[in-house]
């Protein structure tokens, strides 16, 4: 009875479409000639990538940022590049160096006969026709980005992506020259600032000797004043000593504990059996099946190797920070040592000659100025160096890896996409239409 009951139903829907098949096939018709227009009489988009790669500035160089010690990290900094990728002072530049608005396919009207001001004005107003359609899409685990640009012509589109890449090196170029410039500058206050310093200090010096009747520190005989030039001298080496311990103490507990425990024999060993249990996990695994007790007895071996060999890296990694722990300690016990040194000399020539120590001070001075006006000389130098080599293509951080393309196929969805998926919608209006009149005439 049941069959004969939805034989019934089939049957009675079958009829009620055969009855009005042609409303079903009108709307479908109408439907498929609609998508058809809309899609003819669309516009054409194109897209053309480049892809960057972006690597963080050669640390050698010097920068303001350098001299005060600021820095951001590499996702911080990949983050600014992304941002700056899209901002309207790239667009402008884009703009200019690629001399769009004499482009009629990016600014019909043109710029003849406009004034400076007027072209400022719609530069200005058309960065963003080109940061717009520009999309940012960094390369996932790696320093690559690929910028796409969006435009119905394909020659405009592989113009602009191609011209961001370029304009984006130009503006990175630029950037990087007035920041040494800015470190020169400072750099030169600094040294003219030292130099008069030195200046008043050997005048006043001059002066404190020849009102005490002292002699020059190169000419002074006294016991207590050599010992104290020796242990000034002892405690600068300290003072080195500590610096170059607590510099390599913080280069440790920044570095992958396996490059430092790299040369561990335990590590080694470790690493050699963990390599050759998985090549022997690999091999076997073409005959055997991975849940096979010989596979699951070399996956344990494998899993519990690597976790002695983790183990093993900690250990041997500890016990480095702990001897460059020590190290450091026995620098800086040194270091106060030569500083408790330098305070008992100093008392004892004070106590020997109250004006001799005024002059040691002030020779002191001096000589601190002069060491640091030596630093500054170098850095200086260094700054020139920086420049020349920012100067040249070879010290560059960003590259272009791939050019931009010509497209040769539109962007957006083709007439045959779109065809593909207005038939299934046509067909469901229709029978929707059909069973709808049907329960009106009811």
């Amino acid at each position: 009875m049941d069959l004969n009951t939805q034989e019934v139903h089939l049957s009675h829907y079958w009829n009620i479409i055969y009855k009005r098949w042609k409303v079903a096939l009108s709307i479908v018709v109408v439907v498929m000639l609609g998508t058809y227009l809309a899609s003819e009489f669309a516009k054409p988009l194109y897209r053309s990538v480049i892809e960057i790669q972006i690597e963080r500035e050669n640390p050698n160089q010097l920068t303001v940022d350098d001299l005060f010690g600021i820095a951001a990290s590499d996702q911080e900094f990949l983050q600014t590049q992304y941002v700056l990728l899209k901002s309207r002072g790239l667009g402008e530049k884009v703009i200019d160096d690629q001399k769009l608005l004499s482009d009629p396919e990016f600014y019909p009207p043109g710029i003849n006969g406009k004034t400076p001001a007027q072209i400022a004005q719609i530069r200005s107003q058309m960065a963003g026709a080109v940061v717009g359609p520009l999309d940012v899409t960094p390369v996932r685990s790696t320093s690559l980005v690929d910028v796409g640009y969006v435009s119905t012509s394909p020659r405009l589109a592989q113009k602009i992506a191609e011209g961001v890449g370029d304009s984006y090196i130009r503006l990175n170029n630029e950037k990087k020259f007035e920041s040494v410039k800015q470190a020169g500058d400072f750099l030169d206050r600094q040294i003219k600032q030292i130099r008069d310093d030195i200046d008043d200090t050997r005048q006043k010096l001059q002066h404190y000797g020849e009102t005490k009747g002292i002699i020059s520190t190169a000419d002074a005989s006294s016991i207590p004043f050599q010992r104290l030039m020796k242990v000034n001298t002892d405690l600068q080496n300290a003072t080195n000593l500590r610096l170059e311990k607590q510099n390599a103490y913080d280069a440790l507990l920044r570095t992958n504990p396996e490059s430092v425990t790299s040369g561990d024999p335990l590590v080694t060993q470790l690493t050699e059996e963990e390599s050759r249990k998985t090549r022997e996990y690999q091999q076997k695994l073409t005959t055997l099946l991975p849940g096979h007790p010989d596979m699951v007895t070399l996956r344990n071996s494998i899993e519990k190797t690597h976790q002695s060999r983790a183990s093993a890296i900690a250990a041997a990694f500890q016990r480095a920070k702990d001897a460059s722990l020590r190290d450091l300690e026995a620098a800086r016990q040194s270091e106060r040592q030569m500083y408790s040194a330098v305070d008992t000399q100093k008392q004892e020539t004070l106590n020997i000659n109250a004006s001799a120590a005024g002059f040691t001070d002030l020779t002191n001075t001096l000589t601190s100025k002069q060491a640091l006006l030596d630093q500054l000389e170098k850095r200086q130098n260094e700054t020139e160096v920086t420049a020349r080599l920012r100067g040249s293509a070879s010290s560059n951080n960003i590259h272009i890896v791939d050019h931009a393309q010509l497209p040769t196929s539109r962007f957006n969805v083709t007439m045959k996409k779109n065809l593909q998926s207005a038939f299934p919608l046509g067909v469901v209006l229709g029978l929707a239409a059909i069973f709808f009149l049907e329960y009106m005439d009811r």
